[in-house]
């Protein structure tokens, strides 16, 4: 009977105090690095931390991959190497609410995102491309990108 009491009680929570729930959930989103390091709400002295939690992301492919192409330069034809490193996400809400995930994706030096990829970042500089998506619950949401050089 407890339980019951419990589980319905739970049911009924609203959004704000959803948030105030789980450690993960900083300015009511899941901030993740490129690592999937989760961020996690500041500690009573203000330090923030980060942590991997495999219910949320988990990194399902990292690749480099190497591809010749040819490219005309001064009217003759050249070999050119381009090297690609890609990476799978798969962003998942074990919560039972939709869930707002902003991955940063630090970009190696020299490499710049590969609009082919994938779906398009929410914004993108010359060494950050940033993704936000929200996923519903229960769901797992797979998030492809490449950069290149």
């Amino acid at each position: 009977m407890k339980s019951r009491l419990l589980a319905v009680g739970l049911m009924c929570l609203t959004s704000s105090m959803f948030a105030q729930d789980y450690p993960f959930i900083v300015d009511g989103a899941v901030h993740v690095d490129r690592s999937c390091h989760v961020q996690l709400k500041p500690d009573a002295n203000g330090k923030v931390k980060e942590k991997k939690i495999a219910a949320l992301c988990m990194i399902t492919k990292d690749k480099d991959v190497y591809a010749t192409h040819s490219v005309m330069s001064n009217g003759m034809p050249r070999i050119g190497q381009v090297q690609l490193i890609e990476m799978e996400y798969s962003l998942s809400n074990p919560t039972r609410e939709p869930l707002k995930f902003e991955l940063t994706y630090r970009m190696d030096k020299g490499f710049t995102y590969d609009p082919n990829s994938g779906p398009p970042p929410a914004s993108v500089t010359n060494v950050m491309a940033i993704f936000e998506k929200v996923v519903a619950p229960g769901q797992v949401l797979r998030l492809d990108l490449a950069e290149r050089k």
